[in-house]
């Protein structure tokens, strides 16, 4: 059930943050990645919500 809870809560923190959902299996050479693919989320959570304006 605390496992349950903590993967909900990341879920939902990692959503809101736009924050790669594979950001554990990350490691320091994946760096460029992870901000490759930040910047993909955040433009979709921006269009997303400009859209909706």
């Amino acid at each position: 059930m605390e496992q349950e809870k903590y993967t909900t809560t990341h879920m939902a923190f990692s959503s809101a943050n736009c924050i790669p959902s594979d950001i554990f299996e990350m490691g320091l050479d994946d760096y460029d990645r992870f901000l490759t693919e930040r910047r993909q989320l955040m433009a979709a959570k921006i269009r997303s919500y400009y859209e909706s304006l």
